[in-house]
């Protein structure tokens, strides 16, 4: 009996023994897998809003200083003999360009610096009394540009502020004559992504670096951060959530003593602490400058996590459950599963993130866009066009990203869904050309359009989804094509009397790639290697959507490609024959030229500057439209006025367009009329969006930027129903 009691206490040691083994190894996966979305969070957040701000800037270079009236100035001072003739020309440029660097505050911009070839500062617009000094040493950026003339965008220390900046080459007829700088404050940087991804996220700078570039003046500026001796807070961008953080770090140092070699590697780690109760994942994302690849600076995300506590506690049941009895490890088994579910939860905070920075970022494009195309409406000289050009170019360019971003959560909540229309294949890869063109001409590389195939009728189809798939496709081989050419070819492998089958060829003389690469071509998030987001830019979204739209046509996509030599993708899709019933041309024709002056329109809209963009549409209507600024400001004024149509905007404050929408309809509310047409019009662009619209009353919705064709119509349609009903 003491033997087989002696053997059962073996056996039920060893079994504990290797449940705790067991239990242990896979918890610490579960944790990993929290550290590992956390930190890839960061970085997305970090990625996309650097992206977003230098579109800006380039946006800013081509339309403001990449003119032939501000680099013949600059031109005449780079070649000036004299101080006195050369501050004739700082004056005048600064006279020409102090009004719009006034402006730039409002897109965040903090500074405007032109710098001689040789680096000498010629004009800082935030410090115009201050300039001559030699800037070789303490701005790398600026020395590269001047050196290889190409543009360069990287975070940089600066004397007065740490940010990011973005140089560009400044050449006037052939010639190099210098360079140009923006730059945006760290601190703008860290509040724009606290707002996407609600969390606190602070940054420390090497001492070094500080000590080194920055005015010893300024060195009151900077607080001491007690995660190491090694790195300091700009006190601008200190709050008390530091303080939160040091603590959590200092429980890391107690278990992690080689936490200073850490920090020297410069990478990313992420690490879990628990403080008054509360489980809290905090990541380390090294900021490096591009030109040295130095580390210079950690930004520092902090968030609480409920889903550790969730995991600890059920393992800890697992645990018991497998000690007690043999049948509570089924049990057990079944709550590991639960909690799996609950683990995977924090992986969808990334999905959660790309709708809101789709959103957040579509409001300022409305607005680029919209008076992009007022902007081409007015008298203009070929310079301006073409500068115009390239304000819309780089617009559309930043609205594919955030397509891309759109389309990758819809992907991913199985949401998104192809329509079923008619259009004409060849007309829609002719426009895509012609948009495109300007693209290629820019990188002084050739783009050539073969359409081979003998059928030019209607085709039944998602005519936005192709267009998306040929400018996902085009968009990346002109993208990275340097020299040589772009080609795409359009020809057909088979047809008949009611189905016609396209095949689409591109082909590029690029970069090219690898074996491997290619096996991962299509992943999301994923590109060639590191360098590719760094010097091209893009999601990595782009073709693994293209690859889900091709398959959702029951169509086919492959690549063949060589390094350093080019590539070949080829899509074939088939589509049903179709004759077109309705000339849309004549019918906007149609609805351009009516007087819609007799309409009474109301827009509710809290975006300043959309407000004065839909105003200059209406007003091209013969529309006097009245704008308030939310949606109880609406409810107030239609409580004593009646209006044909109201154009809402969804997210205000005081009380957004749902609310609003649904007190119209209320007929207990003291709005006087209940029916009145209301149409959406927002940044909210998803599908569940467009239902939700519709489910709390209105009529229609219309997506931001503003696509002005969909709202004539819609003034069209509310100006014939009242003139039936009259």
């Amino acid at each position: 009996m003491k033997r087989f009691s002696k053997y059962l206490g073996t056996s039920f040691v060893a079994i504990v023994a290797c449940t705790s083994i067991v239990l242990i190894n896979q918890f610490d996966k579960r944790m990993s897998s929290i550290q590992s979305n956390e930190q890839e969070l960061v970085e997305v957040t970090y990625k996309t809003v650097i992206n977003a701000y230098e579109k800006n800037a380039q946006i800013l270079f081509a339309s403001t200083i990449d003119r032939d009236d501000v680099k013949s100035i600059f031109y005449k001072a780079s070649i000036a003999q004299t101080n006195q003739e050369r501050d004739k020309y700082r004056k005048e440029l600064y006279n020409r360009l102090s009004g719009i660097y006034d402006k730039l505050k409002y897109f965040d911009i903090e500074q405007l610096h032109f710098h001689l070839a040789n680096n000498d500062s010629f004009l800082p617009f935030h410090r115009p009394d201050k300039y001559g000094d030699n800037l070789s040493d303490l701005r790398k950026t600026v020395a590269y540009v001047n050196k290889e003339h190409k543009r360069i965008s990287s975070f940089e220390e600066g004397r007065i502020f740490n940010g990011y900046r973005f140089v560009f080459p400044v050449n006037y007829n052939g010639i190099h004559i210098g360079s140009v700088e923006t730059a945006i404050s760290m601190k703008v940087i860290l509040n724009t992504m606290q707002q996407n991804i609600n969390s606190k996220v602070s940054c420390i700078i090497d001492k070094k670096i500080v000590n080194k570039n920055v005015f010893k003046a300024e060195h009151k500026n900077y607080k001491q951060s007690k995660v190491s001796e090694n790195y300091l807070y700009d006190r601008s961008m200190y709050t008390d959530d530091a303080e939160i953080i040091e603590k959590l770090f200092s429980n890391y140092k107690l278990n992690n003593k080689n936490y200073e070699e850490v920090l020297a590697k410069g990478e990313a780690f992420t690490f879990m602490s628990k403080i008054s109760g509360t489980h809290k994942v905090t990541t380390f994302f090294p900021v490096k400058n591009v030109i040295t690849n130095e580390t210079v600076a950690y930004l520092i995300d902090s968030r609480v996590n409920k889903n550790i506590k969730k995991i600890r506690n059920y393992f800890i049941v697992i645990w018991f459950s497998i000690v007690l009895t043999t049948l509570l490890i089924f049990i057990a088994i079944f709550r590991v599963k639960s909690s799996e579910k609950a683990a995977s939860a924090a992986a969808k905070t990334k999905s959660v993130f790309l709708a809101n920075m789709s959103h957040e970022i579509r409001t300022p494009m409305n607005a680029i866009i919209g008076f992009a195309d007022i902007l081409h409406k007015s008298q203009l000289d070929d310079e301006q066009k073409k500068h115009l050009g390239y304000i819309k170019s780089s617009s559309e360019n930043l609205l594919v990203i955030i397509n891309d971003i759109l389309d990758f959560s819809k992907i991913e909540a199985g949401k998104l869904e192809l329509e079923c229309m008619s259009f004409n294949m060849n007309e829609l890869c002719s426009h895509i050309h012609a948009i495109l063109e300007m693209m290629a001409m820019q990188k002084d590389i050739k783009f050539i359009y073969d359409y081979q195939s003998t059928y030019d009728g209607e085709i039944m189809g998602d005519p936005t989804r192709v267009n998306q798939i040929f400018i996902n496709l085009l968009n990346n081989a002109i993208k990275f094509t340097d020299r040589g050419q772009v080609k795409v070819i359009v020809n057909t492998i088979f047809e008949d009397n009611d189905r016609i089958i396209y095949q689409a060829i591109i082909q590029d003389t690029g970069i090219g790639m690898s074996e491997e690469t290619i096996k991962k071509l299509f992943n999301s998030f994923e590109q060639a290697d590191s360098t590719i987001n760094r010097k091209f830019g893009g999601t990595g979204l782009g073709l693994s959507i293209t690859n889900t739209l091709v398959k959702m046509m029951d169509g086919k996509i492959s690549v063949e490609s060589t390094e350093d030599v080019g590539s070949e993708f080829v899509v074939k899709i088939g589509f049903d024959k179709s004759v077109t019933l309705e000339n849309e041309q004549d019918k906007q024709e149609v609805c351009e030229e009516m007087d819609l002056s007799s309409l009474n329109v109301l827009v509710v809209e809290d975006n300043k500057t959309n407000q004065v963009l839909i105003d200059i549409i209406l007003d091209e209507c013969n529309i006097e439209a009245v704008i308030v600024n939310d949606g109880q400001e609406a409810v107030d004024l239609l409580a004593s006025k009646t209006f044909d149509l109201i154009l809402m905007d969804i997210q205000m404050p005081n009380l957004n367009g749902y609310e609003a929408t649904k007190i119209i309809r209320d007929e207990n509310s003291d709005v006087l009329d209940h029916n009145v047409e209301i149409v959406a019009i927002s940044a909210n662009a998803r599908t569940e969006d467009v239902k939700l619209s519709y489910e709390s009353g209105m009529n229609g919705h219309i997506a931001k930027p503003i696509d002005v064709i969909k709202l004539r119509k819609v003034l069209f349609a509310n100006f014939n129903k009242g003139r039936d009903n009259g």
